[in-house]
């Protein structure tokens, strides 16, 4: 019974963490020029597609697939329900803490360095590519460094 207790009020908090992500995530993806992009490819998709309310569908859908599959956990294995919601919770609690602290900077990140580095191999040399910005940013620009020779990083020309 207290396995149970603990699961609905997961799953409450559960849900609260993700309306706290929806409305963090409005608020940094209307309020920062383009300087900030969703990173969820998933909810990214939903976005670009469907807009706010498509998000927010994808939103409500999660929270619906977590709370089914407590459901039935919590039937046989009360145990493992309760780990669920509390990954769950854990993860949620991570995402809407960087979020508030993106929210709550008083200088966006500066998106003119890369978040993240694809890397393509052109004959003997790599170049760096920026990290894709969000689809909706138009005022975005990328950066491309110059091709690094490896050959020649390495000295061995």
């Amino acid at each position: 019974m207290f396995a149970k207790r603990v699961c609905y009020s997961g799953l409450a908090l559960y849900a609260a963490l993700n309306l706290t992500d929806f409305v963090q995530t409005y608020a940094l993806l209307t309020g920062t020029g383009g300087k900030v992009y969703e990173a969820n490819p998933v909810a990214d998709a939903f976005l670009d597609a469907f807009g706010w309310g498509g998000l927010a569908v994808y939103k409500a859908g999660s929270v619906a697939v977590v709370a089914g599959i407590v459901a039935l956990l919590v039937r046989r294995r009360p145990s493992a329900g309760v780990g669920v919601v509390i990954a769950g919770c854990l993860a949620l609690t991570s995402v809407t803490m960087y979020s508030h602290r993106l929210v709550t900077t008083t200088e966006p990140p500066d998106r003119t360095e890369p978040v993240a580095v694809r890397l393509r191999p052109v004959g003997r040399t790599v170049r760096m590519l920026p990290a894709r910005p969000h689809a909706n940013n138009s005022d975005a620009h990328q950066i491309t460094p110059p091709p690094i020779d490896l050959a020649t990083a390495a000295g061995l020309q």
